[in-house]
């Protein structure tokens, strides 16, 4: 396969003739005429009379893998009928591609930086568009979407070394938290539809795919950059998908509107604690108002939503000791009983009494230390020291 002066016409005919099929296509290689090779190989693999090894998807998958992303066209071009036979196969084009140990731009990613350098992958964006007319719609019978099993893959890849430059790491998780949004929503309609028809089967398969992909882009959603979390946000629906939407607005240090969500559509109050557990910071940071808000958000929702006044006065007892007794009293509506107001200020004020105890005596041992200082500073300061012919300073 090394480049050589034989004439290529003469031995493609001889070749052909011979029905020499790998060595015509190390000489189609050799001398830099890949669309003659993978026109071979698609011929031979495409064909039902084919018995050798050319037959099948293989060998040109294999051949695509070796070109850099200089020969896009042929890539695109060639890759579509192995697409087409062999799908999860033929992926490997655009995630594994292989570099040839005597071309002179071999090497890892970082290597297609440096002037000169052939870019060994394709673009996400090119890719994606590609195997968009590949993709058929998810259902009981095919589970999984190809773009999204191109986007696992290189995000997989990618996760220990940078084989892809950043900025597109970061559009693969936005598109590949998209996929998994539509076939979420997708699984659930076919799960209704299944349960109607009393197809226990496909209910099952279905059900599994939908927990699998519901996990997948959780665990997908917690690395979202901030800059596309907002576009993210935008995807789901306002009536679906309530805890990705929380998670999301956790990443955008939308506290509030993140327990909204929980108190409000997901009913989950031991998950709301939780969350504020995981939020709150002492003062002065933003966040160590996480427990006011808690109880702001059941007690005076945003409009529309119904108060939830029991909850909120004990998750108020609960979390007294990290909530401001005048910043919770602000937020509590007029009507607020005083005898459901009791136990939070009874434990407000012995909070507070046991601060400033604690703050006194702080401020006494520090006295005491400050006084002791100054009592050997003087003593020190009074000494004296003789000094003569006989004797001098230690120092």
């Amino acid at each position: 396969t090394s480049p050589n002066s034989a004439d290529l016409v003469v031995c493609e005919r001889l070749l052909l003739q011979a029905r020499l099929d790998d060595a015509l296509i190390s000489l189609f290689k050799s001398q830099k005429a890949h669309a003659k090779a993978l026109q071979l190989l698609k011929d031979r693999g495409s064909s039902a009379n084919e018995t050798g090894p050319l037959r099948g998807t293989t060998a040109t998958i294999d051949y695509l893998r070796h070109l850099d992303a200089s020969f896009e066209g042929l890539i695109l071009d060639y890759s579509r009928w192995p697409l087409a036979e062999d799908p999860k196969h033929a992926l490997t084009i655009f995630t594994d591609p292989v570099r040839d140990a005597h071309d002179s731009t071999h090497g890892n990613q970082q290597e297609q930086d440096t002037p000169g350098a052939a870019k060994l992958y394709l673009s996400v964006s090119v890719v994606l568009e590609h195997l968009k007319s590949f993709d058929s719609p998810v259902s009981a019978g095919n589970p999984h979407c190809l773009r999204g099993v191109f986007l696992e893959r290189i995000l997989a890849r990618n996760a220990n070394r940078e084989l892809w430059p950043s900025s597109e790491m970061e559009e693969a998780v936005e598109k590949l938290t998209f996929i998994y949004i539509e076939m979420i929503l997708k699984f659930k309609m076919l799960l209704r539809k299944a349960k109607k028809a009393n197809d226990a089967e496909s209910e099952q398969v279905l059900a599994e795919a939908h927990a699998q992909t519901t996990t997948k882009l959780r665990k997908l959603l917690e690395s979202v950059p901030k800059g596309k979390a907002e576009g993210v946000l935008r995807k789901l629906p306002m009536d679906d998908l309530f805890f990705e939407r929380a998670v999301l607005l956790k990443a955008l240090k939308k506290h509030k509107e993140a327990l909204e969500v929980l108190i409000h559509s997901l009913k989950d109050v031991e998950q709301a604690e939780q969350y504020c557990a995981n939020v709150y910071k002492p003062p002065p940071a933003p966040e160590s108002s996480i427990y006011s808000w808690l109880v702001s958000v059941c007690v005076t929702p945003a409009r529309g939503l119904r108060p939830n006044v029991s909850t909120g006065m004990q998750l108020l007892k609960k979390h007294c000791s990290h909530i401001e007794m005048t910043e919770m009293i602000e937020v509590l509506p007029p009507s607020t009983p005083l005898k459901l107001l009791l136990p939070f200020l009874q434990q407000g004020m012995r909070s507070a009494a046991e601060r400033a105890k604690r703050l006194a005596i702080e401020r006494n041992l520090h006295k005491a230390q400050n006084l002791e200082t100054q009592v050997e500073f003087q003593l020190a300061k009074g000494a004296c020291v003789s000094i003569g012919m006989n004797r001098v300073c230690s120092f």
